[in-house]
C-alpha cells in the first residue's frame, strides 16, 4: 500500500522548491531590470565612475598635500569671456542708446525748424498775395497819372492820415509811386510829405529825388 504521508511530504517539498525557484527568478529579473535602467540613465556611466574615483583620489591627495591655488578650468575661462563680452555689449548698447537719443533730438529740432520755415514761407506768401490784391485795388481805384482827376482823388487822400497815405504808397511799385507823386506832391500836406520822406529814406533814390523837389506843401482841408 502507498504511504500517503510520504507522498504528502514529497509534494510539499516539490512545491517549496518551485516557490524558491520562482522567487529567485523574479529577484534576478528585477536585478537585471534595475541595472539596465541605471546604465540607460547614465548613473552607472563608466566615465562618471572614473571621474568619481579620480575625484576621490584627488580629494585624498589634496588632504595629504599642502593647498595649491586653484587654476581656472575651461568652464571658468569660458564664463569669464562671456561675462566680459556681455559687459562690452552693455557698454555698446548704452553708446548706441545715447547716439539714438541725440539723433532723435536732432531730428525733432530739424522738424521744428522745417515747420517754422514752412510757416514763415506761408506767411510771406500770404503777405505777397495781400500786397498784390492791394496793388490791384489801388490801380483800379486810382487811374494812371495821365487820366488822374486830381480833385476827386484829393478828396480820398484828405480822408486818410499821413501814415495811411505813406503806407499805401509803400505798397506800390517805384514807377507808380513816382507817377503819383508827380501828380499829387504839390497838393500834399507837410505831414504827408514828411511821412513819405521817412518811409523812403535810404530806400529809393528816385523817390527821394522827387520828394526833395517839392516846394509847395499846403495843408489838405
Amino acid at each position: 500500500m502507498l504511504n500517503f504521508s510520504k507522498l504528502l511530504k514529497l509534494s510539499t517539498l516539490k512545491t517549496a522548491f518551485k516557490t524558491i525557484e520562482f522567487v529567485f527568478f523574479v529577484a534576478f529579473a528585477i536585478l537585471v531590470t534595475v541595472i539596465t535602467v541605471l546604465f540607460s540613465t547614465g548613473v552607472l556611466n563608466s566615465h562618471k565612475i572614473d571621474n568619481s574615483l579620480s575625484a576621490l583620489k584627488g580629494k585624498e591627495f589634496t588632504e595629504a598635500a599642502p593647498q595649491q591655488p586653484a587654476q581656472p578650468d575651461e568652464l571658468d575661462r569660458a564664463m569669464a569671456l562671456q561675462n566680459d563680452a556681455l559687459a562690452k555689449l552693455k557698454t555698446q548698447e548704452e553708446k548706441f542708446a545715447l547716439i539714438e537719443t541725440l539723433q532723435n533730438q536732432i531730428n525733432t529740432k530739424l522738424t521744428e525748424l522745417t515747420l517754422r520755415e514752412d510757416k514763415l514761407g506761408r506767411d510771406k506768401a500770404a503777405f505777397e498775395e495781400n500786397k498784390a490784391k492791394f496793388q490791384k485795388f489801388i490801380e483800379e481805384t486810382f487811374p494812371k497819372a495821365d487820366e488822374l482827376n486830381y480833385a476827386s482823388n484829393l478828396k480820398i487822400f484828405s480822408k486818410m492820415s499821413a501814415k495811411e497815405v505813406a503806407g499805401m504808397f509803400s505798397a506800390w511799385e517805384t514807377p507808380t509811386v513816382i507817377r503819383y507823386l508827380k501828380g499829387f506832391k504839390e497838393s500834399f500836406s507837410a505831414d504827408i510829405l514828411t511821412e513819405l520822406r521817412k518811409s523812403y529814406k535810404d530806400k529809393s533814390f528816385e523817390v527821394e529825388t522827387v520828394l526833395a523837389a517839392s516846394t509847395k506843401k499846403p495843408e489838405i482841408k
